[in-house]
């Protein structure tokens, strides 16, 4: 039973976290180069051609990385709504809270993760650029940093929601 509830309560953690890093990527930029990169990976428009070949193939991988996220993203929300309890949501709000914890250690070393993700996901070479380059003009590694930590605190106040909006069963009054 407590298994299931589990299961339960991390898709809609899933679901959660996947909604906050696609809010917080496409939250509105101030650089028109910054503007097309988004709307690039939403298909509203081609990418700019102020990008030299080794960006725009980066650029290319990273919208389909992207879209992978948007089809998990809108089948784990498909499949929360379907396991939505009061207990999975408490299931899910100390995934998240514990989550955010262990994102918010593990920020100490963000390099690290950044470079792991990168070696996960793309091609070895096609993610490193000359501090110079305008992919990283761009998107200079404090973009990163910041996003990383807007998504570990925003994970830790949707969890601590979660719990405060699903109480325990002791916590409800008996209809009368």
């Amino acid at each position: 039973m407590i298994k299931g509830f589990i299961a339960k309560g991390a898709i809609i953690a899933l679901f959660s976290l996947l909604s906050i890093v696609i809010i917080v990527a496409y939250a509105s930029p101030s650089q028109a180069l910054h503007r097309n990169v988004q709307e690039y990976f939403t298909g509203r428009a081609k990418l700019s051609h102020s990008f030299n070949e080794k960006e725009a193939s980066h650029l290319k991988d990273v919208k389909s990385l992207m879209w992978k996220l948007h089809y998990l993203w809108i089948t784990t929300g498909i499949l929360a709504l379907m396991v939505a309890s009061r207990e999975s949501l408490r299931w899910a709000g100390n995934i998240l809270v514990g989550l955010a914890v262990v994102l918010g250690i593990c920020g100490s070393f963000f390099n690290s993760i950044f470079t792991g993700f990168h070696r996960l996901f793309f091609a070895a070479g096609g993610w490193t650029f000359h501090s110079d380059s305008l992919i990283i003009q761009v998107f200079p590694m404090s973009y990163f940093i910041s996003s990383y930590f807007i998504i570990t605190g925003t994970t830790l106040i949707v969890g601590l929601l979660l719990l405060k909006l699903s109480p325990s069963k002791e916590k409800i009054a008996p209809i009368k």
